[in-house]
């Protein structure tokens, strides 16, 4: 039963961790394969430089079951809102560190390892990318850097919110305040142009 139970700890931060890659607006095959099969599509350009994502309304060969189930107004939106995330994180000092990142890699491995028909399909993936597993996990690197950066730093925010609210004693929702007005806050600080 303890070996049993050994094994559901890995799925569930494996699950979790494709949780997480969905809610922050990460399909990490669109890093990896960014121009060898979607073209790129300039969203915004922030403080001068250009945001590009892979463009979600023209995939070609793109297997059904590896395209992104949002929108791309969804798709853009994510991709430029995760991007001012990242620079404002960086610049309060917040910033996933080399071990942070390769111990979530490591665990994210694991879990795939661990369960033969998901670990399946994941090989059947990189086999389509034209990728071994050591170049995948290269590749996506700096994707998951920025995941948990945003990660750490959004419960920061939320945690600040709360605190500040609460001792105002007022209620209030915080993503309604992220969306309303940090977010806004950020276009502005970050120059970006919408595309």
């Amino acid at each position: 039963m303890n070996d049993r139970k050994l094994l559901i700890i890995p799925l569930l931060l494996l699950a979790a961790s494709l949780l997480f890659l969905v809610e922050q607006g990460g399909v990490l095959w669109q890093s990896v394969a960014a121009g060898k099969y979607c073209d790129r599509l300039t969203v915004a350009t922030v403080r001068g430089e250009d945001l590009t994502i892979n463009n979600p309304e023209r995939d070609r060969g793109v297997p059904p079951e590896l395209r992104d189930s949002r929108s791309p107004a969804e798709i853009k939106e994510s991709a430029l809102h995760q991007e001012l995330l990242f620079r404002e994180a960086c610049s309060q000092g917040f910033r996933a560190d080399g071990q942070e990142v390769d111990g979530y890699i490591a665990e994210v491995r694991e879990g795939l390892a661990a369960d033969p028909e998901l670990y399946a399909y994941h090989l059947e993936e990189l086999e389509w990318l034209g990728l071994s597993e050591d170049e995948y996990w290269e590749a996506v690197w700096p994707v998951y850097e920025k995941l948990l950066t945003n990660g750490v730093y959004y419960r920061r925010l939320e945690a600040e919110y709360w605190k500040a609210h609460q001792q105002a004693g007022g209620e209030s929702c915080f993503e309604d305040y992220y969306q309303d007005v940090y977010l806004p806050e950020l276009f502005r600080k970050y120059d970006v142009i919408l595309k």
